[in-house]
């Protein structure tokens, strides 16, 4: 069955809402420092001839950001760490940055990330979108519903006219 058009707006509109709740949700872990992974996420609605369907970008390691670093991982790249410690003003000199992120590094290898003294500044650093789902649930259900609901009414109301038009031909 395919959608029309005031089908596609409602589940784009569904997509935007969980976009934005997922955005909320990260920012308010304390994950928003350069906004790069903020302002990564978009969605698009993939309709095919079935129904649809609905996909949510970020950039890569926005999955970090929600599950977490296992302990022993591999380590986050010393550039990107390098990076992060010059946003925050945490220091500018090269050679102090470089050491500091090495020994972020290893801390992150130890314990995993969130690391436990970042824990307690922001609680929960992890799980974002599993919250925003979660917040969000009965809203997009709602909006799926009554485009479920669209759809079954807009499939009859084409039924009848079709058979309105055979009618009319006997």
């Amino acid at each position: 069955m395919a959608l029309n058009a005031i089908q596609e707006n409602g589940l784009k509109a569904a997509l935007e809402i969980l976009v934005q709740a997922f955005k909320y949700e990260l920012a308010a872990q304390g994950h928003k420092d350069t906004g790069e992974l903020l302002n990564s996420f978009n969605s698009t609605l993939k309709v095919t001839e079935n129904g649809a369907e609905g996909l949510i970008y970020m950039l890569h390691y926005g999955k970090a950001m929600e599950t977490g670093r296992g302990k022993g991982k591999r380590g986050v790249p010393i550039a990107n760490l390098m990076d992060w410690i010059i946003s925050k003003g945490i220091e500018s000199d090269i050679k102090k940055v470089k050491g500091m992120a090495f020994a972020i590094r290893k801390t992150i290898i130890n314990e995993g990330s969130p690391t436990k003294g970042s824990l307690s500044l922001h609680s929960p650093k992890t799980d974002f979108i599993s919250l925003a789902l979660n917040q969000k649930q009965d809203e997009i259900f709602k909006i799926l519903e009554a485009e479920l609901y669209k759809g079954f009414n807009f499939t009859i109301e084409n039924l009848v006219k079709e058979e309105q038009i055979k009618f009319a031909n006997l």
